[in-house]
């Protein structure tokens, strides 16, 4: 019986979303893999941070904050295209179910949604970067009122 051989760019696309994840879940800034003549490697920066655009008001102990967190292992961008524009600025009122941003995995988009209403306090991830299941990505307070 001959034994079929396995493509390996599909091996690499297949074995991507795992690699994304521990890359982001670990201190490694690089990782490489080869298979039959392909190369795959995976670069981050560590220790980035998104740069205040704005820093928020400093919030009363007793005022009620949450967080949105990541629904999936990928690479986050702020708006939804590389390098255009945020979907939400610092100090906006977003409504629930409203896009925050995007995280793209193995080529597909997935959005990254308010479950409730909120104003956004501040963005925790730089865009561009790699982020992990349930990383928080957002801080929003609740609407007054």
């Amino acid at each position: 019986m001959v034994e079929a051989r396995r493509d390996p760019l599909a091996f690499l696309a297949a074995e991507a979303t795992e690699l994304v994840r521990v890359l982001a879940e670990s201190d490694v800034e690089e990782l490489e893999l080869e298979h039959d003549g392909y190369r795959l490697v995976l670069r981050r920066t560590l220790g980035s941070a998104v740069p205040p655009a704005e820093a928020p008001a400093a919030l009363p102990a007793s005022e009620p904050t949450f967080l949105v967190l990541a629904p999936v292992v990928g690479w986050f961008r702020r708006g939804t295209i590389p390098e255009g524009p945020p979907l939400v600025e610092v100090g906006q009122l977003v409504e629930a179910g409203q896009p925050l941003a995007v995280i793209e995995a193995v080529e597909v988009v997935h959005e990254v949604v308010a479950d409730r209403p909120g104003v956004l306090l501040e963005v925790l991830v730089a865009d561009g970067e790699g982020v992990g299941y349930g990383q928080p990505l957002f801080r929003l307070r609740e609407p007054e009122g």
